[in-house]
């Protein structure tokens, strides 16, 4: 853990210091990993909020929609996007945004994605293998 490489030792001279740095430092490990599972979680929900809107789309026959039509706001967990939604020739639907814009840096680059197969069901799909700080704890239960 980086917290016990500060150079400190426990030699009494700090008066117990060395114990109470290094619980802070993994307490504090620990909230930051809270934060980060929160993030991806946040924006996990904000992607899946779309499914409905796709469906009724797919339902009226439209297989080309576009964020406008969807209703689709930028959000502040993600990286910037021309287009988050792909229409696929063979009849899937993805919903994608990456982890970017206010989140912490060490997960952008996490692509979270949603995708609809022919049938109508959905299944979702992390890739955080460009994330420096990815966990797989991070993951949300149903995913």
């Amino acid at each position: 853990m980086w917290c016990l490489d500060e150079g400190f030792h426990d030699d009494g001279a700090y008066g117990g210091d060395f114990h109470r740095r290094n619980i802070s430092c993994y307490f504090g490990a620990l909230y930051q990993d809270h934060v980060n599972a929160a993030q991806v979680r946040a924006l996990y929900a904000e992607v899946t909020g779309y499914r409905a809107l796709v469906e009724e789309r797919v339902a009226a026959g439209k297989r080309v929609v576009n964020n406008d039509e969807l209703g689709f706001t930028q959000s502040r967990l993600a990286a910037p996007e021309a287009s988050f939604e792909t229409y696929n020739s063979d009849g899937t639907v993805s919903l994608s945004l990456l982890i970017g814009g206010a989140a912490n840096p060490f997960l952008a680059g996490v692509s979270i994605s949603t995708i609809r197969s022919v049938s109508g069901v959905w299944r979702c799909s992390i890739n955080g293998s460009l994330a420096v700080g990815w966990k797989d704890s991070y993951r949300p239960v149903d995913c």
